[in-house]
């Protein structure tokens, strides 16, 4: 078998070390055949590719950055938020490599022109799909679907043998055959209906004043995606996506999917009914009206349960932004490396604004997306803790802490 590797996105700490592990476990254990792709996505368009071996591999662990290059560009997407999968497939094809779709929350793509197509119809040999996400079926009900030759049935089936349960539960197997019963034999006035929700449900909110929907070119249109406005993300007294998530939650018992700085995620489903639409809707019509009453600072006073009004924070967060995008993490230590220095000086916890300049001991992230901010073994600079202030004072949670207050992060003593 033959597999292919990229690194896209923003670099982080680690990326070496983790292509190391997954291609060394590929030919050493597997005995497959590892493609490296070079600038991300981009990599497979100008077909950047190169043939990595356990020669290539060696002294990866000391070096920095990614061996494979990253880009942020984004060739597949077109001013939206789901990928060209058949023009994906047909580059990877092209190598004999297989495409694996992780499509969780796309399970009922394809069932209605108004949702992107299912990626079994467009060349992905091997497809994940979460039930529980966006059709009605139990939490924990998924399918994986082969198609074509390059899916290795034989493989696979071993992979799952090794992993599954010996004891499943086959209340979540008879959850799973009515979902597939259900959409089969309803789906066209299912759907129909569906969609009509949905369309009442967007031109609603289009109409709001300070609430603003975001839709795309090429978009899942079962998410509906609310922002807060377009503010300075340096002004920490505005209203943020995770102040609009919590009033949702607390006041209106409305459960969003996710919260960013400044929008907010809402999942629905084909099981959603018209008395949870228009729940959902008058509770934003009602949030837009509080906002469109109030100046700025008056709204996130009434509205915001989680502003920090501390002026020696704010000074802080608004320091000159080109300053501080030039201060980066410093790799002082391995992971490995900082294990021994815990050992050998032992940990202490620090204050955030404290910390500047000290070798983190542990990890600290924002989820989503999970990458981590800081890993053990980097120096803390004042870009990290200015982000990290601004994000706890907008109501989120940093994890990954030994800390559960978050008031302080573990660092390595320095020695006496």
């Amino acid at each position: 078998m033959r597999i292919g590797i990229l690194t896209s996105g923003g670099d982080c700490p680690g990326i070496n070390a983790t292509i190391r592990g997954v291609c060394k476990t590929a030919i050493n254990y597997y005995g497959m055949e590892v493609v490296g792709i070079h600038s991300g996505f981009q990599g497979l368009l100008t077909k950047d590719v190169e043939s990595i071996t356990d020669k290539s591999l060696s002294g990866l662990l000391n070096l920095g950055g990614t061996m494979l290059g990253t880009s942020r560009e984004k060739p597949f997407k077109k001013g939206g938020v789901v990928s060209d999968v058949e023009r994906i497939a047909g580059i990877v094809h092209e190598k004999g490599i297989p495409l694996i779709m992780d499509e969780a929350h796309g399970a009922h793509f394809g069932f209605h022109p108004y949702f992107p197509k299912n990626s079994n119809t467009l060349g992905a040999d091997i497809v994940i799909h979460s039930l529980h996400k966006t059709l009605p079926s139990l939490t924990q009900t998924a399918l994986l679907h082969m198609n074509g030759e390059l899916a290795n049935r034989t493989d696979i089936r071993e992979y799952v043998h090794m992993l599954q349960s010996s004891s499943p539960s086959y209340i979540l197997m008879a959850g799973i055959d009515e979902c597939v019963r259900f959409v089969g034999e309803r789906s066209s006035d299912v759907f129909d209906n569906y969609v009509k929700r949905l369309e009442s449900v967007r031109k609603r909110i289009s109409r709001l004043s300070v609430l603003k929907l975001i839709e795309t070119e090429k978009y899942d249109r079962s998410k509906i995606v609310t922002a807060v406005g377009n503010h300075d993300d340096e002004d920490i007294n505005r209203f943020t996506g995770k102040q609009l998530y919590d009033v949702l939650k607390d006041k209106y018992l409305l459960q969003p999917e996710m919260a960013s700085g400044s929008y907010v995620v809402l999942m629905t489903s084909p099981a959603d009914t018209d008395e949870g639409m228009e729940r959902l809707v008058s509770a934003l019509e009602e949030i837009d009206g509080e906002l469109a009453k109030r100046d700025k600072y008056e709204r996130n006073n009434s509205l915001a349960r989680y502003i920090v009004q501390d002026s020696d924070t704010y000074q802080y967060i608004l320091k000159d932004k080109k300053e501080r995008d030039h201060q980066k993490n410093i790799y002082i230590y391995s992971p490995s490396e900082t294990k021994r220095q815990r050992l050998k000086k032992g940990c202490e916890s620090v204050e955030w604004k404290m910390c500047g300049g000290k070798v983190a001991a542990e990890y600290a992230y924002i989820y989503p997306p999970g990458i981590p901010l800081i890993v053990p073994g980097e120096q803390i600079s004042g870009h990290f803790v200015k982000n990290v202030r601004r994000y706890l004072e907008q109501g989120f949670e940093v994890q990954g802490l030994s800390d559960q207050t978050s008031e302080t992060v573990c660092v390595v003593r320095n020695e006496m």
